[in-house]
């Protein structure tokens, strides 16, 4: 090595919060390092910094490693924050085989991993891998090539997370301690509130929306329908929302006793809300009307265990991307934009209506519910692959049991040198409570396992879905359901076609135009092969007819043993 590089040295800083582009906590942490970097003698090759940057993001350059990391996902999943790198660190990791130094303020700028993430061992072998030395202003010098180093770091990064864990269950108490007083721990995300802050936590009523809310209320209380509401919102104060009012927008107002000047507390029992003294909008036997009159209808529209409406969530409108609802005439099901329709007043909202259950009285049309029932048999292909899938799961769990063996028995044989060892108690009681997360994260994860395939949904006495049961419509409305839901994942409608979206691809259906209707056609289904006994080596084929004038379309569905074809009969 030469003495060059045993000189030379690169500084690392890094600040967690805060908005400004200059920081001045990143600038001290500068001004500390290079103080140290003085008094050692050391070369300045580069500084690197990463501002509102978590302690416990990977450097870029890892991407890789972080995609299989379980433990900072499901720590990431809680963040408001989308960034998932710190790029300044990753820069700096590039040029460690450069010097001998690493500076930082202290241990924790250069990371605070979590418990059982790779984060810490990641960065652990690449120090090792340059022979570069740690050096921090405020916790001394680590050499992450030393046995007694890397435990007393590993050490603290246990305590620094568990501070951190006791700080968050603090500020948890505090948030439920304010609820408890009838205050919002933070910003009142309502309509028409404005928040002003300071110590007493003060909001402000904009007058404009103060308006809005009174009128959605009386309108409820006068028995008129959301959709009706909704409508006339639009058409009256739509300016005052950022894109339009929704139905649910409507329910939210109307059932939110913050405006009536109450809250609820973390029990769920109605509280005076502090912030709303002398500012309410509604008197409270206003909004406790209006809220009795949405819950009485909410709960006669709900539907328990029918299998009648299978669709409901699949289907979207072509125009606006709203979720299709559900209509019944006179026993024929159909589905229609009611967001479109009903409240935004868009034409062309109208041509996504589909007809579910209706069939043609000349026979060549059918509805919805008819037009993808072979298209069911997807699900056969996709229940093969989940079975497959489980075999694979269940490999693993022997391969975690035998992990967790292994991983118990180094834990006993760590706790037997240490109890030998000179260091202090705490000391070994703290290695030793540092250490066994590894066999509690395991064990974590086996029993997490064993779950998930536990939960795996299971029929029993059902009946295998095969084309002789779809040519004859032998399904019972509750197996219809389930094979639509593993088959086909969304179901777009426009004017002239729908496009299906399945578990194996996306195809389109044309909609063909008679008698002012616009239907769906009728098909063959064809099968090769013994399906009773070898249903997924057999060789399906789907055929859709449309009457002349209709143009050939090509099959946009091809894969193993299942093809689709849409043409013209002749």
């Amino acid at each position: 090595m030469s003495a060059t590089k045993e000189k030379r040295c690169l500084i690392y800083a890094r600040q967690s919060s805060g908005k400004e582009k200059e920081s001045e906590s990143i600038l001290m942490q500068l001004h500390n390092c290079r103080q140290l970097a003085q008094q050692k003698g050391l070369q300045i090759l580069g500084e690197f910094h990463d501002h509102n940057s978590s302690g416990r993001l990977y450097p870029t350059g890892a991407e890789e490693l972080e995609k299989h990391d379980g433990v900072f996902h499901a720590w990431h999943r809680c963040q408001t924050s989308d960034k998932r790198y710190r790029s300044g660190l990753g820069a700096l990791l590039k040029k460690l085989p450069q010097v001998k130094y690493v500076i930082v303020d202290d241990l924790t700028r250069l990371a605070r991993p979590l418990s059982g993430s790779y984060l810490n061992d990641y960065l652990k072998q690449l120090f090792q891998q340059s022979g570069v030395m740690l050096l921090t202003v405020k916790n001394g010098s680590m050499d992450y090539g030393n046995y007694m180093d890397c435990l007393v770091s590993d050490v603290q990064t246990h305590i620094v997370d568990n501070q951190l864990k006791i700080q968050t269950q603090k500020a948890r108490a505090a948030i439920l301690e304010l609820k408890k007083n009838g205050y919002y721990p933070t910003s009142p995300k309502m309509f028409g509130i404005e928040y002003i802050g300071g110590k007493k936590r003060a909001v402000k009523v904009n007058s404009a929306c103060a308006e809005v809310i009174r009128f959605i209320n009386h309108e409820i209380r006068d028995h008129k329908s959301v959709n009706v509401v909704t409508r006339e919102v639009n058409e009256r104060y739509r300016h005052l929302f950022k894109k339009v009012c929704y139905p649910s927008t409507v329910r939210h107002i109307a059932t939110h006793p913050f405006y009536a000047g109450y809250m609820y507390d973390p029990d769920g029992v109605l509280i005076e809300a502090q912030q709303m003294k002398g500012k309410t909008i509604l008197t409270l036997q206003e909004w406790q009307e209006a809220r009795s009159i949405l819950s009485e209808s909410h709960q006669d529209a709900v539907r328990h265990g029918d299998h009648k409406y299978p669709f409901s969530g699949l289907l979207y409108c072509g125009n606006c991307g709203a979720r299709l609802v559900a209509g019944n005439d006179h026993g024929k099901i159909y589905y229609y934009c009611r967001m479109g329709t009903n409240i935004l007043r868009n034409e062309q909202c109208r041509h996504s209506r589909l007809n579910v259950t209706l069939r043609r009285k000349n026979g060549e049309y059918q509805g919805l519910q008819d037009a993808v029932l072979p298209l069911l048999l997807l699900s056969r292909f996709r229940e093969e692959e989940e079975a497959e899938t489980e075999k694979t799961q269940a490999a693993e769990l022997d391969q975690l049991r035998i992990k967790l063996r292994q991983q118990e028995e180094k834990l006993d044989a760590m706790a037997g040198t240490l109890m030998q060892s000179d260091l202090p108690q705490g000391e070994q009681l703290r290695i030793l409570n540092h250490l066994s997360n590894a066999v509690r994260d395991m064990k974590v994860e086996l029993a997490e396992k064993q779950i998930r395939l536990l939960c795996k949904d299971v029929i029993q006495n059902r009946k295998p879905l095969t084309s002789r049961r779809i040519r004859r419509k032998q399904l019972t409305a509750e197996e219809y359901s389930l094979y639509l839901r593993k088959s086909i994942k969304r179901i777009t409608s426009y004017y002239d076609h729908i496009s299906i979206q399945t578990c194996f691809g996306t195809l389109e259906l044309q909609r063909t135009l008679s008698s002012g209707n616009r239907n769906f056609p009728d098909y063959t289904l064809r099968v090769s092969g013994d399906e009773q006994e070898m249903p997924l080596s057999c060789n399906y084929q789907l055929t859709y007819f449309y009457p002349p004038p209709s143009t050939a379309r090509k099959p946009l569905l091809d894969f193993a043993h299942f093809n689709i074809d849409t043409r013209a009969r002749a």
